[in-house]
């Protein structure tokens, strides 16, 4: 996937600077767009006079009564994500409070009411969105769907997951980021990427999420290999074992990053399948 948009070395890029400093451009979609929405945003989250260059120097009521700072990461997206009149803004964030386990930051979920005022709702520590899109929901409302990274022990994981509001019976609203499809490498820990043998479609990284081409539908770019492509190097797994620091785990098979095959993928989130489209193979 491009180097520059790869969503862990976004989220670590954004760890390293200072609060102060990430208010990055975001996606089309990305949120808040406006900047009397960013005013706003920090207004609702931040102590009296700890608003300084764009970021937040200590935000209030942070979980756990811990004293944080909070960046504004330009990610996110707004509509009515619990499928009535009520629009929902869930806005990304950095903080110097959170770990690596939960890539540095979260997202601030916040309500949209009369004359486009908003409320705020709470936080959600560990949900690190980026390059988020927003697609219209059968039946009235909106979806909104992510990506999210993590990068240990050599190890890299990508997801591209829908944004789950729930609203509990005292109205409380919470939200999760639910998987849809995920994604891995393993050059890092074993020096080449492995596909696991009893699959029939492995997926190595994601790009270019985008609103598909029709309602409740997502396109991604994907490297990936099919179950043409990891039966030929299942049978011969001795074949790349040479790629790797050792040899491949049990059941799985080294891949040459040149054998991955590249392509835009269709996802209808309503009925939870995935549809190839535009995609080119590469040699084998």
């Amino acid at each position: 996937m491009g180097e520059g948009r790869h969503p862990m070395k976004l989220l670590a890029l954004l760890a390293a600077l200072p609060a102060s400093l990430i208010f990055a451009a975001g996606h089309a979609t990305a949120a808040p767009k406006r900047i009397p929405d960013k005013r706003a945003i920090l207004a609702a989250i931040c102590e009296r006079g700890q608003v300084r260059k764009g970021a937040c120097r200590r935000a209030h009521g942070y979980p756990e009564g811990r004293s944080c700072d909070i960046g504004l990461t330009g990610e996110g997206g707004e509509g009515r994500f619990l499928g009535t009149d009520t629009a929902y803004l869930i806005v990304g964030y950095t903080s110097g409070c959170e770990p690596h386990a939960n890539n540095w930051g979260g997202s601030l979920i916040f309500a949209r009411g009369a004359r486009g005022k908003l409320a705020f709702l709470g936080y959600q520590p560990g949900m690190a969105v980026t390059g988020c899109v927003v697609t219209a929901r059968m039946g009235g409302g909106e979806r909104l769907v992510c990506m999210e990274g993590w990068m240990g022990q050599g190890y890299e994981t990508e997801i591209v997951g829908e944004v789950v509001l729930t609203q509990d019976g005292a109205g409380k609203v919470t939200a999760a980021l639910e998987e849809r499809l995920a994604a891995g490498r393993s050059e890092g820990a074993h020096g080449a990427d492995a596909v696991e043998c009893d699959k029939r479609l492995v997926f190595f990284g994601f790009d270019g999420l985008a609103e598909g081409p029709d309602p409740e539908t997502i396109t991604v770019e994907a490297d990936y290999a099919d179950a043409a492509l990891i039966a030929s190097l299942c049978a011969k797994p001795d074949r790349n074992a040479t790629l790797g620091t050792e040899p491949p785990p049990d059941n799985q098979a080294y891949i040459d990053s040149g054998q991955a095959a590249k392509g835009r993928f269709v996802y209808d989130l309503g009925k939870r399948t995935l549809l190839p489209a535009e995609t080119t193979a590469s040699p084998r």
